[in-house]
């Protein structure tokens, strides 16, 4: 009894047992999964790095176009964790807290402009106590431009600056 083998090269079998295997994850649901935004199921594109992905591909284009650069890369909380520990503060914020609470309209809720990387608008996560760590509760995000205004001044201070300017513009 003979057998009839096609000759394959090693790519060509590696690609279709790679498409098996999609094929059969895809088919036990593993492939899927649910943007944390818009709540639709959508497929886990093809690559390495895939399975820890939220958003389903119109959203990141949303937030890239809006932005300008990835939600993911924006919304990142190993940055104010070291800033925790440096400072010597509480820290308990996980990344998806900080995807909940991000402004899904992409504006800062003083200004009302769109925040934008790399420019004063960018946006940057504000302790609303700052006696207090970053804990969930206590932090909001609002642009750079709102946040470095508030870093040093009271609210005193601010209203003296809000009065002559004022006086100025009457002027």
């Amino acid at each position: 009894m003979s057998r009839n083998f096609k000759a394959v090269s090693k790519e060509d079998y590696l690609s279709e047992r790679r498409e098996k295997a999609r094929f059969k994850a895809l088919s036990d649901g593993k492939l899927e999964f649910k943007c944390i935004w818009c709540g639709d199921l959508s497929l886990k594109p093809k690559g390495r790095g895939q399975r820890d992905r939220r958003f389903c591909n119109t959203c990141e284009q949303n937030a890239t176009e809006k932005l300008g650069d990835k939600l993911s890369v924006v919304v990142c909380a190993g940055f104010y964790k070291w800033r925790a520990i440096k400072k010597g503060i509480e820290f308990d914020l996980d990344q998806d807290y900080l995807y909940s609470i991000f402004p899904r309209d992409f504006k800062c809720p003083v200004f009302n402009v769109t925040m934008r990387i790399n420019t004063r608008t960018a946006p940057s996560l504000d302790r609303k106590d700052s006696s207090k760590g970053y804990i969930k509760g206590n932090v909001e995000y609002i642009s750079l431009k709102a946040n470095q205004m508030k870093t040093d001044a009271s609210i005193k201070e601010l209203k003296m600056l809000v009065s002559y300017l004022e006086s100025k513009s009457n002027e």
